[in-house]
């Protein structure tokens, strides 16, 4: 059981100019019914550790704590250091493609869900900080 993070774009740009050792774009090929969801045709699925596996290594905020919204790691609750870098680098990766004029939507999920659990939400990307930033367990960000 795992997370896995999509992103998707109008942009052409090949995000696996930004894989590194954190973090590994890998373009979708074969959609199914929820990564359907995503309304960019150019689709992609973020995985953090080494290529092919889950996005386990962002920052998410599971489906019964959306309460706390986006926010800043706390002492309460220890954060990886890493999780904490590939989100900012994530973050950072959607802001860019924004100030360039595209159009950028998330999709985070856990394992199988059904396209009528995800919620959609629009986010103001420019009034969350790097430090804030994070998943929310299925949904689907669309960024303005």
């Amino acid at each position: 059981m795992c997370y896995s993070v999509y992103l998707a774009t109008d942009s052409k740009t090949d995000l696996k100019k930004y894989n590194d050792n954190q973090m590994f774009f890998e373009k979708i090929e074969k959609n199914d019914e929820v990564t359907l969801l995503l309304k960019n045709e150019n689709r992609w699925h973020v995985a953090t550790g080494k290529p092919g596996c889950c996005s386990c290594g962002f920052r998410h905020l599971m489906r019964e704590s959306l309460s706390l919204g986006f926010s800043k790691p706390e002492d309460w609750f220890q954060e990886e250091k890493a999780e904490l870098e590939s989100t900012k680098k994530i973050y950072n990766i959607i802001c860019k493609l924004i100030a360039n004029g595209y159009k950028v939507e998330s999709l985070d999920v856990w394992t199988e869900p059904k396209p009528e659990d995800i919620i959609t939400k629009d986010i103001e990307i420019k009034n969350i900080s790097d430090d804030e930033f994070r998943f929310f367990e299925d949904y689907l960000f669309r960024f303005k």
